[in-house]
């Protein structure tokens, strides 16, 4: 039997027990009704950078791009290290910022020369004989009076013989040279038109950053060899004088690598002969003959015509074979041809010797000494 004094004890017990538990429960559900969404909302951890490699010429494209800026690198340029956290693309006004960054990253200097130009080197080259001759090319001012026409242009992979061409042809100048250089190819597309001075300016530029050195020699030569060998250069060209004769460049001997079209003297018996005269009969056609197969580019040729400008029998020379490349673009006097076949020769560690009083031969010459004559 249970007395009332029971059932108000029994009523307190589960009282005090409520009044202790459901604060209990609401304490619980208010901490996890808090903290749960926290943990709903919260990002999930960034992947790790990783690098990848990145062709250098594929960032410097997108920063010319960019920046409306020719650049100017050498040929040869490793791949650079970028994090996959940098999206170089993510605002084109910021990709030059951040390819400027890359580059730093990887040990190359970006430098902004005028308003059309960019160079890359690598920033070890501080204190080089590099950039020593890279300082010494002044950066052109663009004329306004419509003798300087603008346009633009794009090498792609050139080589040097094909680049030395160009370089010619737009300073109009004759280019004395060794027959091997360093093997280097240029690559290089204007972002704008660009005047004739300031592409030489480019095409120099190209020159240095790709391991070769153009000195000026006078007014209508330029003397290219590489770098470490300029301190070997002579540059005495003749002074012009405008009351002698010149010469045509078509009277002197072209001695150039340029593949020449050829036609073929007998019937087709193979394919590529087949080829071969389909090709010769297309460029008559449209051009007219194609010209005879192009002698080989040897230094008995151009001795040959030494010989005959100067009035002496050239006795042939075991030297005779070697390759030498030669092509005069500006009509020269007597002195100045003489001087540049003179030089060429130098330049491949050839020299006119003489026979007798009436014949002349080629010998070999070791290097020259800066400031000697041969």
């Amino acid at each position: 039997m249970v007395t009332k004094q029971g059932v108000r004890r029994k009523f307190i017990y589960y009282s005090a027990s409520s009044s202790i538990c459901i604060p209990r429960l609401m304490l619980v559900f208010l901490i996890t009704s808090l903290i749960l969404p926290t943990l709903a909302q919260e990002p999930s951890p960034k992947p790790a950078a990783t690098v990848e490699r990145k062709l250098t010429s594929q960032l410097m494209t997108i920063y010319g791009e960019s920046t409306g800026r020719t650049v100017l690198m050498p040929g040869a340029m490793p791949e650079v290290m970028v994090s996959t956290n940098v999206d170089i693309l993510a605002d084109t006004k910021k990709a030059a910022m951040r390819i400027e960054g890359v580059m730093a990253e990887n040990g190359f200097q970006i430098t902004r020369i005028g308003d059309n130009f960019v160079r890359v080197t690598p920033t070890k080259w501080s204190n080089s004989p590099a950039m020593t001759q890279l300082s010494k090319i002044q950066l052109p001012q663009v004329s306004t009076d419509g003798k300087n026409p603008m346009g633009e242009f794009n090498l792609g992979s050139a080589d040097e013989n094909m680049f030395l061409g160009l370089y010619a042809e737009l300073k109009q100048c004759t280019v004395l040279r060794p027959a091997w250089l360093v093997g280097a190819r240029f690559h290089v597309r204007s972002q704008k038109p660009l005047s004739r001075a300031e592409t030489v300016y480019a095409l120099d530029t190209l020159m240095v950053l790709n391991g070769l050195v153009p000195v000026e020699d006078g007014e209508k030569l330029v003397q290219v060899v590489p770098l470490n060998q300029v301190s070997h250069i002579l540059a005495k060209a003749p002074k012009p004088n405008s009351s002698k004769s010149v010469i045509e460049p078509g009277k002197v001997p072209l001695l150039t690598t340029r593949p020449l079209i050829s036609r073929p003297k007998r019937p087709p018996q193979t394919l590529s002969q087949e080829i071969t005269n389909f090709s010769a009969q297309a460029y008559t056609k449209l051009f007219g003959d194609p010209p005879d197969a192009q002698p080989l580019p040897v230094a008995d040729r151009l001795a040959r015509f030494y010989a005959k400008l100067v009035d002496k029998t050239y006795v042939p020379s075991k030297l005779g074979g070697n390759p030498i490349l030669f092509e005069v673009r500006t009509p020269p006097t007597k002195e100045e041809l003489i001087y540049a076949m003179e030089t060429t020769f130098r330049l491949n560690h050839l020299k006119i010797i003489e026979v007798d009083s009436n014949s002349i031969s080629l010998g070999a010459e070791k290097e020259t000494k800066a400031g000697s004559d041969k």
